[in-house]
Protein backbone atom coordinates (compact mmCIF):
# COMPACT_ATOMS: atom_id res chain seq x y z
CA UNK A 1 0.00 0.00 0.00
CA UNK A 2 3.02 2.56 0.50
CA UNK A 3 4.32 1.92 -2.59
CA UNK A 4 0.59 2.54 -3.81
CA UNK A 5 0.75 5.99 -2.17
CA UNK A 6 4.07 6.82 -3.42
CA UNK A 7 2.86 6.33 -6.99
CA UNK A 8 -0.03 8.24 -6.31
CA UNK A 9 1.57 11.00 -5.50
CA UNK A 10 4.07 11.16 -8.17
CA UNK A 11 1.37 10.61 -10.65
CA UNK A 12 -0.44 13.89 -9.14
CA UNK A 13 2.41 15.72 -8.84
CA UNK A 14 4.17 15.38 -11.66
CA UNK A 15 1.96 17.96 -14.06
CA UNK A 16 2.50 20.24 -11.35
CA UNK A 17 6.21 20.26 -11.33
CA UNK A 18 6.11 20.33 -14.87
CA UNK A 19 4.06 22.99 -14.84
CA UNK A 20 5.83 25.17 -11.98
CA UNK A 21 9.40 24.38 -13.47
CA UNK A 22 7.86 25.80 -17.35
CA UNK A 23 7.21 28.81 -15.32
CA UNK A 24 9.82 29.19 -13.07
CA UNK A 25 11.98 29.45 -15.81
CA UNK A 26 10.26 32.67 -17.09
CA UNK A 27 12.54 34.47 -15.01
CA UNK A 28 15.77 33.00 -16.64
CA UNK A 29 15.27 34.33 -20.17
CA UNK A 30 17.84 34.00 -23.05
CA UNK A 31 19.12 36.81 -24.51
CA UNK A 32 17.95 38.59 -21.74
CA UNK A 33 20.24 41.89 -23.25
CA UNK A 34 18.24 41.77 -26.45
CA UNK A 35 16.62 45.17 -27.27
CA UNK A 36 13.37 45.52 -30.40
CA UNK A 37 15.22 46.85 -33.39
CA UNK A 38 14.93 50.45 -34.02
CA UNK A 39 13.63 50.05 -37.52
CA UNK A 40 11.58 46.42 -36.60
CA UNK A 41 10.51 44.22 -39.68
CA UNK A 42 6.79 43.63 -39.80
CA UNK A 43 6.54 39.91 -38.18
CA UNK A 44 4.08 38.93 -35.22
CA UNK A 45 3.79 35.95 -33.08
CA UNK A 46 -0.32 34.77 -32.55
CA UNK A 47 -1.28 32.48 -30.12
CA UNK A 48 -5.36 30.95 -29.77
CA UNK A 49 -4.05 30.40 -25.81
CA UNK A 50 -2.71 27.33 -26.33
CA UNK A 51 -0.98 27.23 -29.65
CA UNK A 52 1.13 29.86 -31.04
CA UNK A 53 2.23 30.63 -34.82
CA UNK A 54 4.69 32.34 -36.71
CA UNK A 55 3.27 35.58 -38.77
CA UNK A 56 4.88 37.17 -41.66
CA UNK A 57 3.85 39.27 -44.35
CA UNK A 58 3.70 37.88 -47.86
CA UNK A 59 5.58 40.56 -49.45
CA UNK A 60 9.21 40.00 -47.89
CA UNK A 61 12.30 41.03 -49.44
CA UNK A 62 13.87 37.89 -47.30
CA UNK A 63 11.75 34.86 -48.35
CA UNK A 64 9.86 34.60 -51.32
CA UNK A 65 6.84 32.95 -49.30
CA UNK A 66 4.67 32.10 -52.38
CA UNK A 67 7.40 30.20 -54.08
CA UNK A 68 8.02 28.03 -51.15
CA UNK A 69 3.91 27.24 -50.46
CA UNK A 70 2.31 28.47 -53.55
CA UNK A 71 -1.12 29.51 -53.61
CA UNK A 72 -2.39 26.86 -56.32
CA UNK A 73 -1.95 24.35 -52.66
CA UNK A 74 -4.57 26.51 -51.36
CA UNK A 75 -7.61 26.42 -54.30
CA UNK A 76 -9.98 27.63 -51.93
CA UNK A 77 -8.69 30.41 -50.99
CA UNK A 78 -10.07 33.58 -52.60
CA UNK A 79 -8.50 36.91 -52.76
CA UNK A 80 -5.18 38.00 -51.99
CA UNK A 81 -3.03 37.38 -49.10
CA UNK A 82 -0.60 39.99 -46.87
CA UNK A 83 0.07 37.40 -44.18
CA UNK A 84 1.09 34.01 -43.75
CA UNK A 85 0.92 32.37 -40.33
CA UNK A 86 2.82 28.80 -39.87
CA UNK A 87 3.01 26.50 -36.74
CA UNK A 88 4.53 23.16 -36.23
CA UNK A 89 3.06 20.05 -34.42
CA UNK A 90 2.03 16.53 -34.05
CA UNK A 91 0.69 14.62 -36.76
CA UNK A 92 -2.26 12.89 -36.02
CA UNK A 93 -3.06 15.71 -33.36
CA UNK A 94 -3.14 18.11 -36.27
CA UNK A 95 -5.52 15.80 -38.55
CA UNK A 96 -7.92 14.22 -36.27
CA UNK A 97 -8.47 18.01 -33.78
CA UNK A 98 -9.55 20.52 -35.80
CA UNK A 99 -11.25 20.95 -32.82
CA UNK A 100 -10.28 20.86 -29.38
CA UNK A 101 -14.12 18.82 -28.94
CA UNK A 102 -12.53 16.61 -31.33
CA UNK A 103 -9.57 15.94 -28.66
CA UNK A 104 -9.45 12.14 -27.56
CA UNK A 105 -7.09 11.25 -24.54
CA UNK A 106 -5.23 8.67 -26.80
CA UNK A 107 -4.30 11.23 -29.43
CA UNK A 108 -3.03 13.61 -26.84
CA UNK A 109 -0.91 10.44 -25.34
CA UNK A 110 0.22 9.32 -28.40
CA UNK A 111 1.60 12.56 -29.46
CA UNK A 112 3.38 13.58 -25.84
CA UNK A 113 4.88 10.10 -26.39
CA UNK A 114 7.37 11.59 -29.18
CA UNK A 115 6.90 8.83 -31.60
CA UNK A 116 4.50 10.39 -34.08
CA UNK A 117 5.72 12.38 -37.47
CA UNK A 118 5.02 15.98 -37.08
CA UNK A 119 3.48 18.83 -39.87
CA UNK A 120 3.49 22.28 -40.50
CA UNK A 121 0.00 24.49 -41.18
CA UNK A 122 0.64 26.81 -43.19
CA UNK A 123 -1.88 29.95 -43.04
CA UNK A 124 -2.76 32.43 -45.46
CA UNK A 125 -4.27 35.78 -44.26
CA UNK A 126 -5.91 38.55 -45.69
CA UNK A 127 -5.30 41.06 -42.75
CA UNK A 128 -3.35 40.21 -38.93
CA UNK A 129 -7.22 41.01 -37.47
CA UNK A 130 -8.47 37.55 -38.89
CA UNK A 131 -6.11 36.28 -35.47
CA UNK A 132 -7.17 35.94 -31.96
CA UNK A 133 -4.41 37.51 -30.04
CA UNK A 134 -1.28 38.58 -31.84
CA UNK A 135 2.16 40.15 -30.52
CA UNK A 136 4.43 42.35 -33.02
CA UNK A 137 8.17 40.94 -33.20
CA UNK A 138 9.87 43.95 -32.84
CA UNK A 139 12.81 42.48 -34.93
CA UNK A 140 16.00 43.13 -37.02
CA UNK A 141 15.92 42.15 -40.73
CA UNK A 142 18.38 39.92 -40.19
CA UNK A 143 16.59 38.29 -36.98
CA UNK A 144 13.06 37.86 -38.92
CA UNK A 145 15.94 36.15 -42.10
CA UNK A 146 17.26 33.48 -39.06
CA UNK A 147 13.24 32.99 -38.27
CA UNK A 148 12.58 32.34 -41.64
CA UNK A 149 15.24 29.77 -42.40
CA UNK A 150 14.32 27.98 -39.02
CA UNK A 151 10.99 27.59 -40.60
CA UNK A 152 12.10 26.61 -44.15
CA UNK A 153 14.72 23.56 -42.33
CA UNK A 154 11.66 21.87 -40.87
CA UNK A 155 10.32 21.07 -44.12
CA UNK A 156 10.72 16.79 -44.56
CA UNK A 157 11.12 17.80 -47.95
CA UNK A 158 13.62 19.68 -50.35
CA UNK A 159 12.00 23.26 -51.01
CA UNK A 160 11.85 22.48 -54.30
CA UNK A 161 9.61 19.72 -53.55
CA UNK A 162 7.38 20.56 -51.18
CA UNK A 163 3.86 19.49 -50.96
CA UNK A 164 0.80 19.17 -48.72
CA UNK A 165 -0.87 16.63 -47.27
CA UNK A 166 -3.37 15.76 -49.60
CA UNK A 167 -6.78 15.98 -49.53
CA UNK A 168 -6.80 17.69 -46.00
CA UNK A 169 -7.10 21.16 -44.59
CA UNK A 170 -9.49 23.23 -41.76
CA UNK A 171 -10.77 25.69 -44.07
CA UNK A 172 -10.16 27.28 -47.47
CA UNK A 173 -6.78 29.35 -46.51
CA UNK A 174 -4.60 26.47 -45.14
CA UNK A 175 -2.68 23.63 -45.87
CA UNK A 176 -0.10 21.05 -44.04
CA UNK A 177 3.04 20.08 -44.54
CA UNK A 178 5.35 16.93 -43.75
CA UNK A 179 7.85 18.22 -40.96
CA UNK A 180 10.75 17.06 -39.66
CA UNK A 181 10.90 16.12 -35.86
CA UNK A 182 8.58 14.76 -33.22
CA UNK A 183 6.25 16.24 -31.25
CA UNK A 184 6.41 15.49 -27.54
CA UNK A 185 5.85 16.34 -23.74
CA UNK A 186 9.44 17.77 -24.11
CA UNK A 187 9.42 19.45 -27.11
CA UNK A 188 5.83 21.26 -27.98
CA UNK A 189 5.11 23.32 -30.74
CA UNK A 190 5.46 25.68 -28.46
CA UNK A 191 8.83 24.74 -27.97
CA UNK A 192 9.25 25.17 -31.46
CA UNK A 193 8.45 28.85 -31.22
CA UNK A 194 11.10 29.47 -28.72
CA UNK A 195 14.10 27.31 -30.33
CA UNK A 196 13.21 29.29 -33.14
CA UNK A 197 13.49 33.09 -31.36
CA UNK A 198 16.29 31.72 -29.40
CA UNK A 199 18.35 31.08 -32.11
CA UNK A 200 17.64 33.91 -33.92
CA UNK A 201 19.01 35.84 -30.97
CA UNK A 202 15.26 36.72 -29.46
CA UNK A 203 14.99 37.05 -26.21
CA UNK A 204 11.91 34.41 -24.72
CA UNK A 205 12.01 32.09 -22.13
CA UNK A 206 14.73 29.64 -22.44
CA UNK A 207 11.91 26.53 -22.30
CA UNK A 208 8.55 27.06 -23.59
CA UNK A 209 6.12 24.52 -23.56
CA UNK A 210 3.18 26.48 -23.28
CA UNK A 211 2.12 29.72 -24.84
CA UNK A 212 2.34 32.05 -21.72
CA UNK A 213 6.17 31.29 -21.93
CA UNK A 214 6.08 32.50 -25.51
CA UNK A 215 4.39 35.71 -24.88
CA UNK A 216 6.24 36.50 -21.70
CA UNK A 217 8.30 39.71 -22.31
CA UNK A 218 7.53 40.46 -25.89
CA UNK A 219 7.52 44.17 -26.70
CA UNK A 220 4.12 45.36 -28.16
CA UNK A 221 0.50 43.17 -27.84
CA UNK A 222 -2.71 43.84 -29.36
CA UNK A 223 -5.57 41.48 -28.64
CA UNK A 224 -8.53 40.73 -31.14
Amino acid sequence: MRVLGYLLVVVVSAPLVYVAVAFALMALPAHRDWRPAPQPVDAYLASNGVHVDFVFPVDSEVVDWLALFPLHHFPLFDGEPQYIAIGWGDREFYLTTPHWRDLRAGTALRALSGTNPSLLHVSYLRDIDQLFQVRRLAISAGEYASLAGFVRARLAAPETAVQPVAGFRYGPNDAFYPAAGSYSLWYTCNNWIGEGLRRAGIRTSVWTPFAANVFYDRTTITSH
